[in-house]
């Protein structure tokens, strides 16, 4: 992850910009599968706009629903931040093992 953004939190800071964008949806970070690559991406439709064949390491919805009952209407950042304080990154790093593998990963 590193590489792509120099460090960690120069990720973590480009994932929650990328959840922050004004509507509604999904920010992902995405293994393309053909170069090993990391990125950021925003899918505003479950059906549209991922890349195809990237496989999803970390998945952050951020429709309304995701955070209005504990953070308020206005509270999106806070949950952006939230989210980010608690990823379980063993289930990252599996996801990442096994889309560099070419295996269907779990779901959790």
């Amino acid at each position: 992850m590193g590489a792509a953004w120099g460090s960690v939190g120069a990720w973590r800071e480009d994932f929650a910009k990328t959840g922050g964008m004004r509507g509604v949806g999904w920010a992902i970070l995405y293994r393309d599968p053909a170069t090993g690559g990391l990125l950021n991406w925003w899918v505003s439709s479950h059906d549209q706009g991922h890349p195809a064949g990237f496989d999803p390491v970390v998945v952050l919805d951020v429709f309304e629903h995701a955070f209005m009952v504990d953070h308020g209407a206005g509270g999106r950042e806070d949950y952006i931040e939230a989210f980010l304080e608690n990823i379980n990154w063993e289930v990252v790093e599996q996801r990442h093992k096994d889309s560099k593998a070419g295996r269907f990963t779990a779901r959790f």
